[in-house]
């Protein structure tokens, strides 16, 4: 081989182990934000618990959470009395990491709270389909609202993820709910 053959050669792999680089890059850290807290997130695995919205709770999850074909039941305390929320939703964020699912397939979900006649379902939400990350779903008024319970600001939310193939995550998902009524349109 002549010496301009082995330049050559020796470009080709340069780029080629340049190209390795950036594409695993992508894959492992979804550049999309910053690629230094992707990188911190996928070495500690940090929630974004402070980057959403004031009232959002993180369901506390462990490894066995969101599984397929499972329910969850997560007891929360809110910010507010169940009386003075006006709307739930749910934020699922898949979070970093090589092996996290970007999306997750959810059944339907639930709030409810005991109070002083018992259970009480203050919403229902049936769902039936993939949830993509980064998305806040299922916006339903609070069938409790303006009327004392007495559940004080105790909570359950139940999930129930689908049966589908990888539908289950290791994602955070959090429990939004809003204090007063939003302004009509939106």
């Amino acid at each position: 081989m002549d010496r301009k053959g082995e330049n050559t050669s020796i470009i080709v792999l340069i780029v080629v182990v340049i190209l390795f680089g950036v594409i695993s890059a992508l894959l492992v850290f979804n550049v999309k934000d910053n690629y230094i807290d992707g990188l911190l997130k996928f070495i500690t695995r940090q929630s974004d618990v402070g980057s959403y919205e004031e009232n959002c709770t993180l369901l506390v999850t462990t490894a066995d959470n969101f599984e397929a074909n499972a329910e969850d039941v997560f007891s929360l305390t809110l910010q507010y009395d169940v009386k003075d929320i006006t709307y739930f939703s749910l934020f699922f964020d898949s979070g970093w990491g090589a092996i996290n699912s970007n999306a997750w397939y959810l059944e339907w979900w639930k709030v409810t709270c005991t109070g002083t006649s018992g259970e009480k379902e203050l919403m229902r939400y049936t769902n039936g389909h993939w949830i993509e990350d980064k998305t806040m779903f299922g916006k339903t008024e609070n069938q409790g609202y303006d009327t004392d319970l007495g559940c004080g600001k105790a909570v359950k939310v139940t999930t129930k993820t689908g049966d589908q193939w990888w539908s289950g995550t290791d994602g955070d998902v959090y429990l939004c709910y809003m204090r007063e009524r939003p302004p009509s349109g939106s």
